[in-house]
């Protein structure tokens, strides 16, 4: 069984832009419920990286991935719309967490590493 990743998505730019994609997330978030299966959009090549459990909210997006952020679908999608976005995501149960931000077509990998803070009396 697959440990889930947590993922919270934030487009930024054009103001019409970012309106069209949260209208294409709520699309897709409306396909889910009602297929019950995860959703990638039909322009993305490579078929994996789908999002489960979505939900939009005023500007941005939570969903789920197996394992791991799907950040490469997301790069896809926000060329697609011409936006930058902040992609925000947590695996707990092997203490994955980060944050990517993608800004002017940079991509930039903010990853937390846990370390072990040992206490001694």
């Amino acid at each position: 069984m697959a440990n889930w990743c947590y993922n919270f998505l934030q487009f930024e730019g054009n103001s019409e832009a970012v309106n069209d994609v949260m209208a294409f997330f709520k699309e897709m978030e409306r396909r889910e419920k009602s297929t019950a299966h995860g959703q990638l959009p039909d322009f993305i090549i490579e078929k994996e990286g789908y999002m489960s459990s979505i939900n939009c909210y005023e500007d941005n997006v939570s969903y789920e991935t197996r394992w791991s952020p799907n950040v490469e679908v997301v790069v896809q999608i926000a060329e697609k719309f011409k936006l930058g976005f902040t992609l925000s995501y947590n695996e707990l149960d092997n203490l994955i967490f980060g944050e990517y931000v993608y800004k002017n077509s940079v991509l930039t990998d903010f990853a937390l590493i846990q370390q072990t803070l040992i206490c001694t009396i």
